[in-house]
């Protein structure tokens, strides 16, 4: 195996294990915002609910002042969350960081299917694949810089000038 054919060769299996870094990583973010968004979603449906309730409750009654001090702050926590939850849009943001980590996953996977074909396969593909690795991700040209001044490779200094 020549040094230029070593070097493709290293260059795949770092990109490999990278975008399996990355689609893991964009997963359990995506989990994340998840959860979150049910952590402020469930609080503010309970204390909407409260707030109904115990507005309809009262309506014939003389109620204690400190009931009424509860439940205006029950509303004013619910408002708070009904905020906070349009104005982070964590569910959305998760759907985006879901769909980054398929990207990935994706781009995974055919960095996999290049590294077992045949050395011919491998120089066809290996311009296109590195178009698609840098649009997807804008830490992946330090990557390839790395390579490029350890070992010079041509194919990687042609796609940099380019990209620039």
């Amino acid at each position: 195996m020549t040094t230029k054919a070593r070097a493709i060769e290293e260059l795949l299996t770092d990109w490999r294990r990278r975008m399996r870094r990355a689609q893991y990583g964009h997963y359990e973010t995506a989990k994340s915002l998840r959860r979150f968004h049910f952590g402020i979603g469930i609080p503010l449906v309970l204390s909407t609910c409260f707030v109904a309730a115990s507005v309809f409750a009262t309506l014939e009654k003389d109620v204690d002042p400190k009931f009424k001090v509860l439940v205006a702050l029950v509303s004013v926590l619910g408002a708070m969350l009904a905020g906070l939850q349009t104005l982070l849009r964590l569910e959305e943001r998760a759907e985006k960081h879901r769909h980054a980590g398929s990207r990935y996953g994706a781009l995974h996977r055919e960095i996999g299917a290049l590294t077992i074909s045949s050395s011919a396969v491998k120089a066809q593909n290996y311009k296109r694949l590195l178009k698609k690795l840098m649009n997807a991700s804008t830490h992946f040209l330090q990557t390839v810089q790395k390579y490029r001044l350890a070992y010079g490779s041509d194919v990687v200094q042609s796609t940099l000038r380019r990209k620039n």
